[in-house]
């Protein structure tokens, strides 16, 4: 989530989309971005899914797999106490990530890089949550160059400009699908309304101590808990 996003709407129509995140592409990623490239877009996961075995593509999307297994692992687990039961994710061979449901409610994750997201990763936020999915902030180039931004932001890549593990995926996955079944039971209006009051006039901010974030924290702190147990 993120913290006083009603602030933020405007500072970002004024200065643009400029993100903190910085990278040598070329470098880290192993390849130069095609022109045109450097826009704001949905993830394609179909496209990584159906990439050659082993191009990057491929491997980040086998990364994504690894961690819906890690996720669905822990959620089945008895160190998961708040994600809810009876929902487990699922990324299929031709790309589709979604949240499967015992009760027939379950739905398709879009992930998508926005404007709005890569301004405000500069305050430490990596995604924010949507009715059906989440959206990320695109990473830059250390030397101004075009990059393909459906590979280089936040889902893929921390904030300090490092790959993210299947681990750390599994646990942003987590969290934000634990905001997104709170917007989908309570109507996405209705919860930006509440998530505004709290975070700006009730000086709640965007962090754990916002009543909307106790469970998504909550989630991530039992995944890494199981985690720990897991590598330990």
């Amino acid at each position: 989530m993120v913290r006083f996003r009603m602030t933020a709407i405007p500072v970002i129509l004024i200065l643009g989309c400029h993100g903190p995140v910085r990278i040598d592409y070329e470098a880290v990623v192993g390849q130069a971005a095609a022109a045109g490239r450097d826009t704001y877009r949905e993830i394609p996961l179909r496209r990584f899914a159906l990439s050659a075995r082993g191009s990057l593509e491929r491997r980040l999307y086998e990364r994504v797999e690894q961690a819906v297994e890690l996720a669905n692992r822990f959620i089945d687990s008895e160190d998961n106490h708040h994600f809810p039961p009876g929902r487990r994710f699922r990324a299929s061979e031709d790309g589709k990530l979604t949240v499967e449901s015992d009760a027939g409610d379950g739905f398709r994750m879009r992930l998508y890089v926005t404007c709005g997201m890569t301004f405000l990763s500069q305050f430490d936020f990596s995604a924010q949550e949507g009715i059906d999915g989440f959206s990320v902030g695109a990473v830059r180039d250390v030397y101004r160059r075009p990059v393909d931004v459906s590979i280089a932001n936040t889902l893929f890549f921390t904030l300090e400009g490092k790959w993210r593990s299947a681990e750390m995926l599994a646990a942003l996955l987590l969290h934000e699908t634990s905001h997104t079944l709170q917007v989908r039971g309570q109507g996405q209006v209705s919860y930006w309304l509440e998530y505004y009051l709290r975070g700006a006039v009730l000086a709640e901010g965007g962090e754990e101590w916002n009543e909307l974030e106790k469970v998504p924290y909550r989630v991530e702190t039992e995944f890494w808990r199981w985690w720990a147990k897991r590598e330990g």
